[in-house]
Formats: structure tokens, sequence, C-alpha cells
């Protein structure tokens, strides 16, 4: 996610080229900055998911703004699936809703899981301000 407050936790995946061999026992540091978050037009929106449920073979679920701002889509859907501690798959799909979002106004998703397991798992919601 875009914006993250303090206490909370971002998950994001980092592409490698599988072109390259990378070593199994190679270990990764990584640096993180921050800027201050601001609403202007088309910054990212985080929305809070306020439904997510396994439903046969897809998760569906809202999300709510909550931002205190208008919003606006397309309204990404990112999915990480977990096998006990350790990531499974992850994948994107799309809020059903594209137009715009008052404060307070829900999206709602459908994400197929096409036969994957997915036993646990971590949605997000995210659009644009207005």
């Amino acid at each position: 996610p875009a914006q993250v407050k303090p206490g909370e936790t971002g998950l994001a995946y980092i592409y490698f080229d599988n072109s390259a061999t990378i070593p199994d026992d190679v270990e990764y540091e990584f640096t993180v900055s921050t800027i201050p978050i601001d609403t202007s037009s088309y910054n990212t929106a985080p929305l809070k998911v306020t439904q997510a449920t396994l439903v046969g073979d897809s998760i569906v679920g809202s999300a709510t703004n909550q931002t205190g701002e208008g919003v606006t889509g397309p309204y990404s859907v990112p999915v990480y699936c977990f096998d006990g501690d350790q990531l499974a798959s992850q994948f994107t799909t799309y809020a059903e809703q594209n137009g715009d979002i008052a404060d307070g106004g829900t999206v709602t998703f459908s994400a197929p899981l096409y036969g994957d397991a997915c036993a646990s798992f971590v949605v997000g919601v995210s659009g644009y301000f207005s």
C-alpha cells in the first residue's frame, strides 16, 4: 500500500527477473524511506477492508472509504494466500465498482482462486483520491 499508518503492516512483492540465478542461501537487506502522505488528486487512497470471506472458489468481500475524501477507481484488490507462515501465492484483481466513491461509501469484490488453495489470506483495497 502507498499509505501505511504507524503500527500497521504493509505487504508487497518485489519482482526478480527469472533469468538471473539467485542462490538459495542469499540474504536480502532492504532500506525503507517515506514521504508525507497527502490526498491530492490521483494519489493512492487506501480503503478499509470490512469483510473478506472464502466462499467456494473465491474470496468475496467489501471495503469502505474512510479517508475523509472522495476516491475513484479502478480499485485494486491484492490478495496474499498463505500455507502456514509461508506465502503460497499472490495476485491482484479489481473491485466491481470503478467510479467515484464518497467518504463512507463501499466497494465490493470477488477474487476467484481458480482452484488454488487459500486457507488463510490477507486482502487489501485501494483506489485514488479524486
